[in-house]
């Protein structure tokens, strides 16, 4: 069986989490804005129409409006977090999973090095302040997760 003769996944953990940690949440700000924006001039509107176009005005209003709670959340108690922010929270996770097996084989492999003897190699430096992982993740100018084809 070939096992290379299929494509592979690369994960970039920091990509992700930049991704669902700030990219998605500051684009969604600019979007809610602009919602808020669509909802108040709509609301304005409310008051000039009258009969069935009132029904269809309210009608559409509702489905607007429901659209939404299911796309932004709702706040209120208790807070129903909306689609946007449940997968920002997913790639968050996924993220710090993707991080955490990183990790864990780092300090497998650092172990099994530690016990054959041969001479240490010069420390990394672990970075310092609040970023994730231990250091400052780089811009991301493609996406995260990169699909690899052998023939491509």
């Amino acid at each position: 069986m070939n096992y290379d003769g299929g494509q592979s996944l690369d994960i970039l953990p920091w990509g992700i989490w930049t991704v669902g940690y700030k990219s998605v949440p500051a684009q969604l700000l600019a979007i809610v804005e602009s919602w808020n924006v669509i909802a108040k001039t709509w609301e304005s509107l409310k008051l000039s129409w009258v009969g069935e176009s009132a029904n269809d005005a309210q009608e559409f209003n509702a489905r607007l409006q429901s659209l939404q709670r299911q796309l932004f959340g709702a706040s209120g108690e208790p807070r129903t977090p909306g689609l946007v922010e449940q997968l920002c929270v997913i790639a968050v996770k996924a993220a710090m999973n993707y991080e955490s097996a990183d990790v864990a084989n780092i300090i497998m492999l650092k172990d099994f090095a530690d016990a054959i003897n041969a001479e240490p190699l010069p420390p990394e430096d672990a970075g310092s302040g609040a970023q994730p992982f231990g250091r400052v993740p780089p811009d991301i100018t493609e996406s995260p997760v990169i699909e690899r084809f052998p023939n491509g």
